[in-house]
């Protein structure tokens, strides 16, 4: 047996409205025979994938495709199944297949539903394989092919933040497309069109984006637009580093101009050994050097969508609770490896804890601390001194404790540069008192910020899985469509804002 052809239908098509695999499969030696002509074939087959007994096949029951196995039913039709059998064993829920002949004699044409392109080809391949074996009575490593899958899937599914965008749209009817392996998705078709990349859409200035990426250029112009910001400079050598220590007022932070997920960022800086060691990390981010006076307070993140603000979230630092004894390395590999919420990067609603310079260095000026240090049983060790997501941190939603004068602030922070998704990393003692006089303001403004902390929050329900806000999608920015993309755009937004409403009642 040989597939002569696999490709991906990954929008509406002639087998289903769900996304498909299409497989051409040449039959070889087993065309033509049914599985009742294969003695002990039905149960071999199902001692190894027993859930292939709940499939209901075409006769709409439980327990079907097992009477078509014993009453004789064709190599690829049983291929198919065993597709989705492995794709819902490795955690992607679909059902939908259909297998017929063609008319080139012993190939069959074979279509699955799939989530994952990636794990769904690996099914598909592995099917294929393990029917191969059970035919000619040879073992297969089951349980191997669906850890393989379940690997393809986390390594190669849409990320929190593009994921989260998709699901809403779902949610609102409209047609979701995935157009690589990384996260460009298209939303509906036709003149409705839209693309997303993690959090920036078609509506996202380039021009934008360049400016808050420069993180002096962005202070310069939210200065004017009167935003608080910390006092700071450019530099490109360690000496001038040092030299701010004249200019600015301790304790200073130090992080590369055009850096992001608080790589190389340093804290709490009061000596020139320490600014020399923390610019060094910063130079090998970016040859130029942001060194400002360290804000005040707690370290918020608040969301702004289309100018209106949509969610916040103040952010807690990696850390780690001592039991008097397991070394803090110890402690982060029993986090890292307890804790099924971590994972690399941004696959998972957190990341992964990590010993490197910026921790070590951060445990040695917090309290002359080392790794190998071991914590009394009860002792919270803070890690870093940056609370991002990407570096270990969590997040605590606090959208609705944030002052008026604040949210104004922050809508008109992202007016400035004109992102209409932009996450503000705000310093302040407390989010719902207005902003103190000093000591208090904005960071840094991000495009296309991360959403997990709100959609996965510490210790609370999620800000905005499943309770859509009328304004975070505003009327008229994104045009509503069917499946089809053909239906009146009017009717699609009041069926939109029907299912919001909908949903904010349920």
């Amino acid at each position: 047996m040989e597939f002569l052809e696999i490709r991906a239908l990954p929008g509406p098509n002639v087998y289903s409205h769900r996304p498909m695999l299409h497989a051409l499969l040449d039959l070889g030696e087993w065309a033509g025979r049914e599985t009742r002509e294969i003695e002990g074939s039905t149960e071999r087959l199902l001692a190894l994938l027993p859930g292939l007994g709940e499939h209901h096949c075409g006769l709409g029951y439980p327990g079907g495709f097992v009477e078509r196995l014993r009453d004789g039913t064709y190599v690829g039709h049983v291929i198919e199944h065993v597709a989705i059998e492995l794709q819902k064993m490795a955690g992607l829920e679909v059902t939908h297949g259909k297998t017929r002949m063609t008319r080139q004699p012993g190939v069959y044409r074979i279509v699955i539903e799939y989530r994952n392109e990636a794990a769904a080809r690996h099914c598909l391949a592995g099917a294929k394989d393990l029917v191969a074996a059970v035919l000619k009575g040879n073992s297969y490593p089951v349980a191997e092919c669906v850890r393989e899958a379940r690997r393809l899937a986390d390594r190669t599914d849409l990320g929190p933040s593009t994921r989260a965008i998709a699901e809403a749209a779902a949610r609102r009817g409209i047609p979701v497309i995935r157009l690589d392996e990384d996260s460009l998705v298209q939303l509906g078709y036709g003149i409705h069109r839209k693309l997303i990349q993690s959090a920036e859409t078609t509506l996202t200035s380039s021009v934008s984006v360049d400016i808050s990426c420069d993180k002096a250029r962005t202070k310069a112009l939210l200065e004017k637009f009167f935003v608080p910001v910390p006092r700071g400079a450019v530099v490109r050598s360690a000496d001038e580093a040092i030299a701010q220590l004249g200019v600015l007022t301790p304790p200073l932070a130090l992080k590369p101009l055009d850096g992001n997920q608080g790589r190389a960022v340093s804290l709490g800086l009061r000596t020139p050994e320490a600014i020399r060691e923390a610019f060094d990390r910063a130079a090998g981010v970016s040859p130029r050097v942001v060194v400002e006076e360290q804000l005040v307070g707690q370290d918020y993140r608040v969301l702004v969508v289309a100018g209106r603000m949509v969610a916040a979230s103040v952010r807690v630092p990696a850390s780690v609770v001592g039991d008097g004894r397991h070394t803090i390395a110890e402690l982060i590999d029993l986090e890292n490896a307890t804790n099924p919420q971590r994972g690399h990067g941004h696959e998972k609603a957190l990341t992964y804890l990590e010993v490197d310079e910026c921790m070590i260095d951060h445990l040695r000026r917090s309290g002359g601390r080392t790794v190998a240090d071991v914590p009394s049983d009860g002792e919270r060790v803070i890690l870093r001194g940056t609370a991002n997501l990407s570096t270990g941190g969590t997040a605590r939603d606090v959208t609705d404790e944030v002052h008026p004068s604040i949210r104004l602030l922050c809508e008109r922070a992202a007016r400035v540069v004109g992102l209409d998704i932009c996450g503000i990393d705000l310093m302040t003692p407390d989010i719902s008192e207005p902003l103190p006089a000093s000591g208090a303001g904005v960071i840094e403004l991000n495009a296309a910020p991360g959403l997990r902390m709100h959609h996965f929050p510490s210790g609370v329900p999620p800000r905005c899985r499943h309770r859509d806000r009328p304004h975070a999608l505003p009327r008229g920015r994104w045009p509503h469509s069917d499946r089809l993309g053909h239906r009146d755009e009017r009717q699609d937004d009041r069926l939109a804002h029907g299912r919001l409403d909908a949903l904010r009642r349920g």
